[in-house]
């Protein structure tokens, strides 16, 4: 009993193998049927035959394959715009978040010494100049070019308000300078000539004015 399920088992293999192997056409049914009785050149030939028609079937598949994969070729290459413009608006996003509560506080602090200035005093000033000043005018250059262009280069409004920043740079210098030299008359000047460019700047920006509880609030 045990040989002889041994013995089925043996035969039955390669018939379950044929069972479950691919058979793509009529050519491989008479090619089994024929067995042993086909001489070897039939077999060749009918072999050639088969192959040609796998190739052939591969060929296909893989043009199907071709033309399935390419509108996904094509709609990934039209992503990097989609993914500029996305970008684009979030980094307007991300240069509001980032440098508005810098200006913002700057602002708070430069409105703040108005009054020493014009009463001739320099140690607010002395510190402002050391501690925020610095960060202020940065923040006041990385929104102009980061947040007011409206696209991939400066434009009009950003070239402005990049402009009024550059001003307003320069006079804070001044106005560090005249600390240095205890000139009260020409930090006034300096200090006025800073105000002028920070009010065309938040103008150009569309931000709230010196002034407005905005900055109070800091």
């Amino acid at each position: 009993m045990k040989l002889s399920a041994v013995v089925t088992g043996l035969w039955c293999w390669p018939v379950a193998a044929l069972a479950f192997a691919p058979v793509p056409d009529a050519r491989s049914r008479t090619t089994l049927r024929r067995g042993n009785g086909a001489s070897r050149l039939q077999e060749r030939r009918e072999a050639h035959v088969l192959v040609e028609d796998a190739m052939s079937s591969s060929s296909r598949r893989v043009h199907i394959g071709t033309l399935l994969i390419a509108p996904a070729v094509l709609t990934a290459a039209s992503l990097p715009a989609v993914a500029d413009s996305t970008g684009r608006y979030s980094s307007i996003a991300t240069a509001k978040k980032r440098y508005l509560p810098r200006i913002n506080r700057g602002i708070s602090e430069f409105a703040s010494l108005k009054g020493e200035v014009n009463g001739g005093g320099f140690d607010g000033v002395s510190t402002f100049l050391t501690s925020r000043a610095p960060d202020m005018v940065a923040a006041l250059d990385l929104y102009a070019t980061g947040a007011l262009k409206k696209g991939e280069y400066l434009d009009k409004k950003s070239l402005g308000a990049k402009g009024a920043a550059d001003e307003f740079t320069k006079h804070v210098d001044e106005m560090r300078s005249a600390v240095k030299a205890k000139d009260k008359e020409a930090l006034k000047t300096a200090y006025l000539a800073a105000e002028e460019d920070l009010t065309s700047y938040l103008s150009i920006g569309e931000l709230p004015p010196i002034g407005d509880a905005t900055y109070a609030k800091l």
